[in-house]
C-alpha cells in the first residue's frame, strides 16, 4: 500500500464526497469512511471483504468476530499490516493515518472507530457530518503508504 504522489488531493475528495453523506452502517460508518479515504489514497481498499456484509452496529460486530480478529481493533492490527501499512503510536500520526478512538461518536455507543488523522484532528463519521476528535481521544494509529 503505496499513497500516490497526489494522495493529498485525493484524501480532500474523498473528504467532501462524504461529507454530505448521513452516517449508514456497512456505507458510510467509520470503517467504510476510513476505507474510502485509504483507497482514495492508495487504490487499495481495506474494507473489500466486509463491504455489502453488514447494515447494523450488531451486523458489524458479528462480522469482526466471524470474519476479523474480534474487535475492530483486532482486524485493523493484522489488516493494516497484511496491506503495507505498519502500526505507530499516536503520538506520531500524521495526515492520513489511520486512526482509532473508543469515544461514543452516533447512536451514543460507547465503542471502536476507524477515522482519518487530519493536520491537527481526526475526523470520523457522524449522524451529519464529519465528527473532529483530538489527539488526546485516540487509542491506535496506523501509518498508511
Amino acid at each position: 500500500m503505496k499513497k500516490k504522489d497526489d494522495w493529498r488531493v485525493r484524501l480532500a475528495s474523498a473528504i467532501v464526497e462524504q461529507r454530505e453523506e448521513p452516517f449508514e452502517y456497512g456505507k458510510r460508518d467509520c470503517c467504510m469512511s476510513a476505507a474510502a479515504c485509504v483507497k482514495a489514497m492508495t487504490d487499495t481498499d481495506l474494507m473489500k471483504g466486509f463491504r455489502g456484509r453488514y447494515r447494523s452496529a450488531a451486523g458489524a460486530a458479528r462480522l469482526l468476530r466471524s470474519k476479523g480478529n474480534g474487535t475492530l481493533l483486532k482486524t485493523l492490527i493484522s489488516l493494516v499490516p497484511a496491506n503495507g501499512g505498519k502500526r505507530i503510536p499516536v503520538a506520531v500520526a500524521v495526515k492520513g493515518d489511520l486512526v482509532v478512538t473508543r469515544k461514543a461518536l452516533h447512536d451514543l455507543v460507547q465503542g471502536q472507530a476507524a477515522g482519518i488523522w487530519l493536520d491537527n484532528t481526526a475526523i470520523f463519521p457522524g449522524e451529519t457530518g464529519w465528527v473532529h476528535l483530538p489527539r488526546k481521544d485516540l487509542v491506535a494509529a496506523f501509518r498508511i503508504g
